[in-house]
């Protein structure tokens, strides 16, 4: 190939090496080449090999594309790359994004403000990133538009692959029946938690189906494995577009119940306990997109308490999203939170029956959701 001896760097955090590995091969079946660190930093390995990536790799090629992710955003290097980049008149940068990213997030890295950011999480957004390619390619190696156009009406492979990754969302789902609750009358604990119940199951599946993985702790019976066990029985007997909706286990009850009431001899330390615990916490929570609380108690605030730690900490913020009508810690940070920002909450604030059964799941949703965009 004559000029450059790529045509697109892709840029990209390690955790999201999938998605790079499916961009770097579709651009392959085009007949296009790219540098895709996983394969090509073993030929420009050396002890200098940062300044190697800048010299033999971005600057040898004639499109920078990073993939921003809440993995990206958060990784100094990538951060690096996408400024060196910047610095080089020959070489285009075109932004990509997943879907939760919104571009005010990405505009928190320098130079990226007047950018417009290809979803990848669409066909449109897909699309438009490979003709912008092509575009800045040398007019004489630029590839017919029908050959673009041709993979999208056979329906590469890669083409789904890549669309379905990126379209990979997370949300923790946090909560149990709050202590005033549990000391009510039989009945009235049973008619709370048939309401949390239909809710959360309601909730999820709507969730799942538009696009979200779950997230949540099964020890918590009343609300968390709830989740855990609508999202088991939906992905089971999901469509063939919902291939890549997935859930997880995470979590650490009872066992942050247990240090609190520090009764056990191994808990003999619980300072150090609850320092763990608090790492732990932000292990599983940093990459998710959303936190949703129900209901809840002490151990609810403290899952609340990680994400706001971990958004002073980190460029890509958690959203949290309380929901009000369940009670407990959930009502609290709801009243607390509604006082400064009405924004994605305004379907619980708009709501007056507060009693757990709910007519806004839809709208709930919908901000959980967002704007999406080519």
């Amino acid at each position: 190939m004559a000029g450059k001896e790529y045509d697109v760097f892709i840029s990209y955090a390690e955790p999201d090496k999938a998605l790079a590995k499916t961009l770097h091969d579709l651009l392959a079946e085009l007949g296009l080449r790219s540098f895709f660190a996983r394969e090509d930093i073993g030929k420009i390995m050396t002890s200098g090999w940062r300044k190697s990536i800048f010299k033999q790799g971005i600057k040898k090629s004639y499109c920078f594309v990073p993939i921003w992710t809440r993995e990206s955003l958060n990784r100094t290097w990538v951060v690096f790359e996408a400024g060196a980049a910047e610095a080089i008149a020959s070489v285009h940068c075109l932004c990509t994004k997943v879907a939760g990213i919104t571009d005010a997030e990405i505009y928190t890295i320098p130079n990226t403000y007047d950018q417009h950011h290809h979803a990848l999480f669409t066909i449109q957004g897909l699309k438009n990133l490979l003709f912008d390619i092509n575009k800045k390619l040398p007019k004489e190696e630029r590839l017919h538009s029908s050959k673009i156009d041709h993979i999208f009406v056979e329906g590469s492979e890669n083409v789904s692959t890549l669309v379905s990754l990126a379209s990979i969302r997370w949300a923790f789902i946090a909560g149990n029946t709050p202590e005033k609750i549990k000391s009510k009358p039989k009945n009235v604990k049973s008619s709370f938690t048939k309401k949390v119940k239909s809710f959360l199951t309601t909730l999820s599946e709507k969730m799942l189906e538009n696009g979200f993985s779950l997230s949540a702790c099964p020890q918590v019976g009343d609300v968390e494995k709830v989740v855990l066990k609508t999202a088991q029985k939906w992905i089971s007997k999901k469509p063939p577009t919902y291939k890549d909706v997935d859930y997880e286990i995470a979590g650490i009850y009872p066992i942050d119940r247990d240090v609190r009431r520090s009764k056990d001899k191994i808990y003999h330390d619980p300072s150090k306990w609850q320092e763990h615990l608090i790492k732990f916490r932000k292990s599983y929570l940093e990459n998710k997109e959303w936190l949703i609380l129900v209901g809840g108690n002490q151990g609810t605030l403290e899952e609340y308490k990680a994400v706001v730690d971990l958004c002073n900490e980190q460029s890509v913020k958690i959203k949290t999203y309380p929901i009000p009508c369940f009670g407990g810690t959930a009502r609290s940070i709801f009243e607390e939170l509604s006082k400064h920002s009405t924004g994605h909450l305004t379907p619980c604030i708009k709501c007056t029956r507060k009693d757990g059964a709910c007519k806004n799941i839809d709208a709930i949703v919908e901000k959980l959701v967002g704007k999406t965009s080519a």
